[in-house]
């Protein structure tokens, strides 16, 4: 899953990814935010962070 968003207070450019890996086997979802223009990671603890023991639900029949 891939989110696009730029933040409006700061200069150009500014734009991140927010980017969520799905490990299903892990029962983990995790979440960073990267910027290419910037190369770079946020690090705060909003745009960084996981879900753990996740409980994935199977659509198998």
């Amino acid at each position: 899953m891939l989110f696009d968003w730029q933040h409006h207070s700061l200069p150009e450019p500014n734009s991140y990814f927010v980017l969520a890996e799905i490990d299903p086997v892990g029962k983990r979802i995790s979440i960073r935010t990267y910027s290419p223009m910037l190369d770079t990671y946020k690090t705060d603890p909003r745009a960084k962070f996981e879900f753990r023991n996740v409980k994935f639900v199977s659509d198998r029949r």
